[in-house]
């Protein structure tokens, strides 16, 4: 197998050599070998080395791809959109024509299962739909006992208030929320439907948890470690790179460490900080099945840095995570620039970084966007894409799968 060197190919005076720039448009056949690493096999038979940044990568069959970096003689390359798109019209259609729902609305809800890795069976889907009609049915007359029962669960009075905000809350559930409990294994109820949302409404307040734990408790700042040996070494790279003494951080883990060992430290806690406690741990510990999620707070003289991490498993209930293959979601709320949120992706050398951050603050960002580019290269990384946004909205656990599960599905997963 012969591979053409680009340099070589670009000083030809071939007609389709002029395509191979960034941000054109290849088609070719994804090919991998085991000495020579990806290739691409053009349609004249012309074999290129490429780095494919996709996790499912058809290989031996034509696809287009986009050009997004030429470098040291490697393309690097992202398979469109339109050619990954696993299924046919005709598949879906096949699926939905036995049900008696709406087809729109079925296919809406394959469509959502399949993003969430999970099969859109008949079952599956007529589920979710049943639920979702349910739920668009409750209004104040309809409300039953297994709400009033988890209102007063969350240690609030049952008053028409009240109710109508739970009513509102439940407004609010999509198809998107629904596929969220099921790919988390929750039962898909009254009682938990309220219980997961009320846990994305009060996501952040953890941190507000940590900061009255840090603020109330005498534990070393110095040398607090936490027993996760991936955190431990992300605060460890910021401290380095910050290179300020006094730059402390304190982990949700560390927090309830400290709590479980003063009890006067948990005598302290208000209502609110118990409820969140009591309601919110149970559900955290069983997303982490399938997530990764820390929050942790930095400190800087009197400034405060709330942060959430999120990493999705490779595998479900494991702990196993690939260096070279992974994404990652931080938000940051910062004193000075509002909330900035990181959606960060690594393929081996390729590093994708998409920043959001307030309307005030996006020119600040793009001004340097070259520098971070230059820090980020000096760590090793060759290809290098960072892009800023508005921030319109501040994200949430479950609207994430748009980011995690972007292409990662190959096909319909249909049970019969």
């Amino acid at each position: 197998m012969y591979i053409k060197n680009i340099e070589q190919l670009l000083n030809n005076n071939l007609s389709f050599i002029t395509s191979i720039k960034k941000g054109s448009i290849l088609y070719g056949k994804a090919l991998a070998d085991n000495e020579l690493g990806n290739i691409i096999k053009l349609t004249d038979g012309t074999m290129l080395p490429a780095i494919f940044i996709e996790d499912n990568i058809e290989y031996n069959s034509f696809s287009k791809f986009e050009i997004v970096h030429i470098n040291k003689n490697t393309l690097v390359l992202k398979q469109l959109a339109n050619t990954q798109e696993p299924f046919k019209e005709d598949s879906i259609n096949k699926i939905i024509k036995n049900l008696n729902i709406p087809s729109k609305d079925a296919k809406n809800i394959a469509l959502t299962l399949l993003k969430f890795g999970l099969p859109a069976s008949n079952e599956n889907i007529l589920e979710i739909y049943k639920n979702f009609k349910v739920l668009n049915s409750l209004n104040k007359d309809t409300i039953n006992s297994q709400i009033q029962n988890e209102i007063v669960s969350l240690k609030s009075e049952i008053t028409d208030e009240k109710i109508k905000e739970v009513l509102h809350k439940l407004e609010e559930i999509d198809i998107n929320f629904l596929s969220f409990l099921r790919e988390n294994d929750f039962e898909i109820d009254i009682e938990n439907i309220i219980k997961i949302k009320y846990f994305a409404d009060t996501f952040n307040e953890f941190n507000d948890f940590i900061n009255f734990i840090d603020k109330n408790s005498s534990y070393s700042k110095r040398n607090f470690e936490n027993v996760n040996i991936f955190f431990n070494k992300l605060v460890s790279s910021i401290k380095h790179y910050y290179l300020k003494q006094d730059f402390h951080f304190l982990s949700l883990s560390n927090a309830l460490d400290i709590v479980n060992k003063d009890s006067n430290i948990y005598e302290s806690l208000n209502t609110d900080f118990l409820k969140l406690l009591n309601h919110n741990l149970p559900i955290l510990k069983q997303l982490n099945n399938m997530y990764n999620i820390f929050f942790f707070n930095g400190y800087y003289q009197n400034e405060i840095f709330k942060n959430s991490l999120i990493i999705k498993k490779k595998y479900k209930n494991s702990n196993a995570f690939d260096l070279n293959n992974t994404k990652i979601f931080i938000s940051i709320d910062t004193p000075n620039l509002g909330t900035v949120e990181s959606y960060i992706a690594k393929k081996n050398s390729f590093l994708s970084v998409k920043l959001k951050v307030g309307s005030n603050f996006t020119n600040l960002f793009n001004r340097k966007v070259s520098t971070l580019k230059e820090n980020l290269a000096r760590l090793g990384y060759n290809f290098i894409d960072i892009s800023v946004e508005k921030l319109q909205q501040k994200n949430t656990l479950v609207y994430l799968s748009d980011f995690f599960n972007e292409f990662t599905f190959k096909e319909l997963d249909v049970k019969v």
